[in-house]
């Protein structure tokens, strides 16, 4: 009894520490909120996010570069604003910059950001579209919203519930996994969740163990929980992968319904992506700030060049994303090419970082770049905007 008291005033002082410390922005988890316009977006003034609503660590009066993204851009994962690839190249470049990403925003909240990001008086702007979700993203956001269905849809075009679909394979990937199965149980469940939302040390903790899984331990990927899981689902939703310098689990059935041309939606989507990248075009010569496309693979492709010398189960899989992943960034480069819109496709420098033995992302399913991960595309965007030392395209 006096054991369990101990630990507990224990927990109740470690928890008022870190709150005093100032730990409780650095380790919490931001709010979503409901937007007519955007669909969701951050709650202002918390967990690291600033007065409107962006991963800032405060809103300048003008800033040279504006990036607007997803999760891949908001470095989702990544604990520290200073360690995802804005404010990296921002610190390598010595230019001022301004981040408008949110987790779950696709090509539709791309187009309404540009209008937005006039405030700040920009030089230029960045667009980082990610294949792994953004065609879908594009698709449902102009179901639901009469807004962007009447400016982006088409008359009498049945416009399904897609989502469902992906997000079925989604749901699958936050139930099979080795922390959920330890917490198996839906009162569980409900109380780990009420923890993390709530416990600045429960975030702290968890804070810690993403970092741990970004770097070279010596702990060993499931294997066996991830071929039981696929037995279960019928399917590999899991591709786990470790050799002496990788260590991953992939989801390539996942990241495959986002972006399967061969369904009407996703088609769709890339109907409506392209078509944003035109009105990009005639949004940059309007205004005279140039707008830059570039392009951010999924984790599966990053490591395509690394894979393929390889073998282990499942590789079909992967192979069958790569090509689909392929014909998706042709189609995006050759409309940023008859758009006249800049495009950098940071694939390249992130295969040969992967081919190098870099651990580009977590040891999970998670396919979100590390720190890692955001430095080389950091320095693959400094060689492309400022092409030689002496010049850039801010000056």
């Amino acid at each position: 009894g006096l054991t369990a008291v101990a630990i507990f005033i224990t927990l109740v002082l470690l928890e008022i520490f870190l709150r005093i410390g100032g730990f409780s922005e650095a380790v919490c988890k931001p709010h979503f909120l409901p937007d007519s316009l955007l669909e969701i977006r951050f709650q202002p003034n918390y967990c690291g996010i600033d007065s409107l609503g962006f991963r800032n660590p405060r809103v300048p009066a003008k800033a040279q570069i504006v990036f607007i993204g997803d999760s891949q851009t908001y470095g989702w994962g990544v604990p520290k604003y200073q360690q995802i690839y804005p404010y990296q190249l921002a610190r390598q470049a010595h230019v001022s910059i301004y981040t408008m990403a949110v987790g779950g925003y696709g090509p539709v909240q791309y187009w309404a950001l540009l209008e937005q990001s006039l405030r700040f008086h920009p030089n230029t702007i960045i667009i980082a579209f990610y294949p792994g979700n953004d065609l879908v993203d594009a698709y449902s956001l102009v179901r639901k919203i009469p807004r962007w269905k009447k400016m982006f849809g088409r008359k009498n075009y049945n416009y399904v519930d897609y989502k469902k679909s992906y997000q079925n394979f989604k749901i699958v990937l936050d139930n099979f996994t080795p922390a959920h199965h330890l917490i198996a149980g839906s009162w569980k469940r409900s109380l780990k969740n009420y923890l993390s939302n709530h416990s600045v040390l429960l975030r702290f903790l968890l804070t810690r163990i993403r970092i741990l899984l970004t770097r070279p331990i010596k702990t060993k990927i499931p294997f066996k929980f991830y071929q039981k899981a696929n037995h279960k689902l019928g399917a590999p939703h899991f591709v786990p992968f470790q050799d002496e310098n990788v260590k991953t689990v992939f989801t390539p059935l996942y990241r495959f319904s986002c972006m399967n041309l061969e369904e009407p939606a996703i088609q769709e989507g890339m109907r409506i992506t392209q078509n944003i990248i035109a009105l990009t075009h005639q949004w940059s010569q309007q205004h005279k700030i140039p707008v830059y496309w570039i392009f951010i693979p999924t984790k599966e492709t990053a490591y395509q060049i690394y894979l393929q010398s390889r073998s282990f189960e499942h590789k079909e899989v992967l192979q069958k994303l790569w090509n689909m992943e392929s014909r998706v960034r042709e189609n995006i480069r050759k409309t940023c090419q008859e758009n006249h819109v800049p495009f950098l496709d940071v694939t390249n420098a992130l295969q040969k970082a992967a081919s190098a033995g870099k651990q580009l992302y977590p040891f999970t399913p998670d396919g979100h770049p590390n720190e890692m991960g955001h430095q080389v595309i950091a320095r693959a965007l400094l060689k492309f905007l400022f092409p030689t030392p002496n010049e850039t395209a801010f000056q």
